[in-house]
């Protein structure tokens, strides 16, 4: 049997009485989707129903809890695990939890998001507080906004965005609706925001004010008085059927992901560990508490664990067992090692959040680190130098041969084969077996990274795959500073520009496709490129010593740096870049 409550008083329940299990995936929606939400309580279109279930006192520490968010920030937000002590009933949301944590973001919280993408994630300058907004001018008959579908126009400003957005506009912070406890303050307010929006644009016409007043009052209603949010109250307390009811209820909306309910699963049947906490715990260190920054998830961790305990790679039901959640847990210490060893050691040979572009490459490395506890990586010796290149080949002929694209299960399973029946006999990473039983021939494994490079093209490869590549032509490992540089500029390449330089209108397309080539690419720190710019090309080449030139593979005839003679420059640099790689990977 449902029942109804008005948004306020549900409200007021979050995080004093309402919790999050640990089986709930984190919050996962966008601007977009929070304003829709709004938009359609204030049209009074059904928001769907929830679905609580309440906790008898004897079984309220049986289960973790979570607080709801109040504040959001973009790309790493984790709920905190509630203390339920001096609450006596605790309900957990099985059902709705992305839509009352946007409810109480948009009403009593805020959006932390990235303002100025140009700085590191890791400076306070490159990220801003958002709250949410309504303009009281819109709402009126008509079509729906064009850019959102709306028909009330809700936004996330910044304090800085909003002073950028007025004009045309009366934006209210929604959240000051929560003052409004009696109808007298919601008509004083009413009155204060008509003046403040005269202040702001001039004279209001009546429709104005009548739109300002009416969005007030809709905006209390629905928030307030009315009852839009429907509720089934579960109160028996068995597990096991809660389980199911919250796979099913979560079988729409925000989809739950087999990673969701693997991690669910994990949670529910570890006895002595906090399994929500250990995985995302593990996946901030990864991310953050290395030398290096990296940018994995939970699916990451969870495919490791299922890989490295010798269970099925793939995420499926019939693979959650309680005998396979206990067996991950007893060997919980030894996974976290050998993924913390496998990503510093892929940090240690220049591949971070930048350029591994594929993360389960790595997990064959670990797999094969598991299995020799006590080997050291990044030694010295030469055992140790000879097993890190091989580890290195690996991961880039992996990479760039997309081994763990559509087939990757399938060959996550031919690797993890090979190294359980090679490591007994040898401590070598088996970089050969491995190859071969992927179809790749060990005596041809240059000429497969040199034509996979060489074959490379700056649109079709995607940024990620020629940024890869490109790193692989030097020594020095910090990313952070470089960014990818057209070598000759992309504006050479405009119809107008290679007629006046006297290519033939024949050979225009040929000149564009080897612009986007790796023979025109390189990386180069972010001032050189701004000073480039503002120099013709030839006398910046020209400006460059030996060993900038030695450093980007940069041909030394001079009479190749005009655009008339491209061909000839990106032929000759190609062969140069097909050396280096062959003296890396021989």
């Amino acid at each position: 049997m449902y029942q109804s409550e008005p948004i306020i008083v549900i409200l007021k329940r979050l995080n004093d009485t309402y919790f999050l299990p640990a089986i709930q995936r984190e919050f996962v929606w966008n601007q977009h989707q929070i304003t829709r939400l709004f938009d359609s309580i204030m049209q009074n279109y059904p928001i769907g129903s929830f679905l609580f279930w309440e906790l008898d006192m004897e079984n309220r520490d049986k289960w973790d809890a979570y607080y709801f968010l109040m504040e959001s920030r973009q790309g790493s937000t984790h709920n905190r695990q509630a203390n339920l002590l001096g609450v006596r009933n605790p309900v957990l949301v099985l059902d709705g939890q992305q839509r009352l944590s946007a409810l109480l973001i948009g009403l009593r919280g805020k959006l932390i998001l990235k303002v100025k993408p140009n700085l590191q994630d890791e400076n306070p300058d490159a990220w801003a507080d958002h709250h949410l907004y309504l303009d009281l001018l819109s709402g009126s008959a008509g079509q729906p906004d064009p850019t959102s579908g709306n028909r009330f126009q809700f936004r996330f400003f910044s304090k800085d965005g909003l002073k950028r957005k007025t004009q045309g506009h009366y934006w209210f912070r929604v959240g000051r609706i929560l003052d409004c406890v009696l109808e007298d303050e919601l008509y004083q307010l009413k009155s204060a925001e008509s003046e403040a929006a005269e202040r702001q644009a001039g004279k209001l016409s009546p429709q104005q004010r009548g739109l300002i007043d009416r969005n007030l009052d809709l905006l209390y209603r629905r928030i307030w008085s009315e009852a839009p949010l429907a509720f089934h109250l579960e109160r028996l307390q068995d597990y096991d059927r809660v389980l199911e009811i919250f796979v099913r209820a979560n079988s729409g909306g925000a989809k739950l992901d087999k990673a969701d309910l693997l991690l669910s699963m994990v949670t529910a049947k570890w006895d002595q560990r906090n399994a929500r906490e250990e995985i995302y715990g593990l996946v901030e260190h990864i991310n953050h508490g290395l030398n290096r920054r990296n940018d994995i998830d939970k699916d990451v961790v969870l495919k490791c664990a299922l890989t490295l305990c010798d269970l099925p790679v793939a995420f499926s039901a019939q693979h959650f067992t309680d005998a396979n959640m206990r067996l991950i847990a007893s060997r919980w210490d030894r996974i976290k090692q050998a993924i913390e060893k496998g990503f510093s050691l892929a940090n240690s040979l220049g591949l971070d959040r930048t350029n591994l572009i594929s993360a389960n490459a790595l997990i064959p490395v670990m797999y094969y680190l598991m299995k020799q506890p006590k080997l050291t990586v990044g030694g010295s010796s030469p055992f140790d130098v000879d097993n890190t290149k091989a580890i290195h080949k690996w991961l880039v002929v992996a990479m760039l041969t997309r081994l763990f694209g559509s087939q990757g299960d399938n060959t996550l399973k031919k690797a993890r084969t090979i190294i359980q029946s090679e490591t007994p006999h040898s401590p070598n990473f088996p970089l050969g077996a491995i190859l071969s039983e992927v179809g790749i021939t060990p005596s041809r494994l240059e000429d497969v990274i040199v034509n996979r490079v060489q074959r490379l093209a700056y649109g079709k490869a995607g940024k990620s795959r020629m940024f890869l590549a490109l790193t692989l032509l030097y020594e020095d490992t910090d990313w952070t500073k470089y960014s990818q540089d057209h070598i000759f500029p992309q504006f050479f390449f405009e119809e107008s520009r290679l007629t006046a330089a006297g290519i033939p209108s024949s050979a225009h397309s040929r000149y564009k496709a080897l612009s986007a080539s790796i023979g025109n690419l390189e990386l180069l720190i972010r001032a050189e490129n701004a000073a480039k710019a503002n120099q013709a090309f030839d006398t910046w080449m020209r400006s460059r010593d030996a060993d900038f030139k030695r450093l980007h593979l940069i041909p030394d005839d001079e009479n190749l740096y005009t655009l008339k003679e491209f061909d000839r420059f990106v032929k000759e640099r190609e062969r140069l870049i097909k050396e280096r790689l062959r003296q890396m990977f021989s």
